[in-house]
């Protein structure tokens, strides 16, 4: 139980994380989709834990932001497809919208 708590804790310190080592990258920099990528991540955990939904609707923006930032070829391009995808079909599953199921499908 102990362990799970601390998991629980960690969450919030890992976005708390990621979302400072975003502001210092600046817009600019080769860093920047990783920046987002890792925030979109740890909010995605979040909901995962927490289940609040606006967590998983700002990790959807972030892993756009990152997805935009890594054009075809991209080392990280097939990771943050699939991470999108999972993200729009967790909020399909939550809100039963189905486009966001379609474009789910079509990501990946």
């Amino acid at each position: 139980m102990a362990q799970l708590l601390s998991c629980a804790n960690n969450i919030e310190d890992d976005v708390k994380v990621f979302r400072e080592a975003l502001q210092l990258c600046p817009p600019d920099h080769f860093r920047q989709s990783v920046c987002l990528y890792n925030l979109a991540t740890s909010l995605h955990n979040k909901f995962r834990q927490r289940g609040v939904l606006s967590d998983l609707d700002e990790a959807i923006e972030l892993h756009r932001a990152a997805l935009l930032l890594r054009p075809p070829g991209h080392s990280g391009g097939s990771m943050s497809l699939n991470n999108l995808a999972a993200s729009l079909q967790y909020r399909f599953e939550q809100r039963g919208v189905l486009s966001n199921l379609d474009e789910a499908i079509e990501l990946h």
